[in-house]
């Protein structure tokens, strides 16, 4: 598989701002840095502007375990059955206050995108997340959260509902990529960003951004992304050893999206952000709808609001 370079504006590490309006300024942006995606799987080798992914990255699962690690048939703890309450190190939220909730969030938007909680169109209760992207243009609009951080022995699952609206961009790999759920932390090199989202030929992503050396990997599901539905996304990330990214759609775990690396070194994860961010100029896609935000220390699952 050949290497592909993008522009990826890292939003997340810009300067933060907490509001419950429409109106807060941009969130600055941190500049824009050369990265790439789609490394091969099989022989780990790539071209032109980034070293290597490396080895076992977003590679085959190896029967009998991650790495030597985890394995994914390893028994899980039950998913809960019952209602969420936000303390230690679970967080929920199903926009039931019908506004955003500024001691749980910090808004992270650009000037392009517009936020607001309506009743447009909801997954549970009366309210969601409502981001209003404009076509065309490079759309950032969402929440980040760190109360949860750092997460217990450095392991956490984030699920969401989300609803695209008309479709997603599709173009050549990996034009229109964008984050649904993003993780940020720092190992001992520099900045790391593990996010689950899609790019452009429609399909969901599973992605690892290293500032130092700038290299960003990932891999995507062989089916398409259908819109104008709810989806259940959900992703968890683990460093007890060597960084661990498993993402589910819909309750089903998604193999290809899984990732297990030593090098670089895995990062302390401080926050997560859910929304849309995206890192291009993007065409086609008008709304993202968000609810039944939950995050948790063990697996959730998509029965539970």
């Amino acid at each position: 598989m050949r290497w592909l370079g993008l522009l990826l504006a890292v939003a997340c590490s810009a300067t933060t701002n907490s509001a419950s309006t429409n109106d807060q300024e941009p969130v600055d942006e941190a500049g824009v840095l050369g990265t790439n995606l789609d490394r091969d799987a099989a022989t780990g080798t790539g071209s032109r502007d980034a070293p290597p992914a490396p080895a076992g990255a977003d590679g085959p699962v190896r029967p009998g375990g991650m790495d030597g690690a985890r394995d994914l048939a390893a028994a899980e703890l039950p998913l809960p059955s019952g209602p969420c309450t936000t303390q230690g190190t679970e967080l929920c939220d199903d926009f039931e206050t019908g506004q955003i909730d500024t001691r749980l969030w910090t808004i992270q938007k650009n000037g392009a995108a517009k936020m607001s909680v309506d009743a447009e169109r909801v997954h549970g209760g009366k309210f969601a997340l409502h981001v209003k992207a404009i076509p065309g243009m490079h759309n950032i609009g969402g929440l980040m959260e760190t109360r949860t951080f750092p997460a217990r022995n450095n392991v956490f699952y984030t699920r969401l509902f989300a609803y695209f609206s008309p479709d997603l961009a599709s173009g050549p790999s990996p034009a229109y990529h964008q984050g649904f759920i993003v993780a940020r932390g720092k190992n001992t090199l520099g900045d790391a960003h593990v996010g689950l989202g899609s790019h452009g030929e429609k399909k969901f992503l599973g992605y690892n951004f290293y500032s130092v050396p700038r290299t960003e990997f990932g891999k995507t599901t062989t089916a398409p992304i259908p819109p104008n539905q709810w989806l259940c996304l959900e992703l968890m990330l683990d460093t007890t050893g060597p960084l661990v990214r498993r993402a589910w759609i819909d309750g089903a775990e998604q193999k290809e999206l899984f990732n297990s690396t030593a090098d670089p070194p895995a990062p302390k994860f401080e926050s997560v952000f859910v929304g849309l961010m995206q890192y291009h100029d993007t065409p086609v896609l008008t709304d993202m709808w968000v609810d039944d935000v939950r995050v948790s220390s063990q697996r959730i699952g998509c029965a539970v609001p």
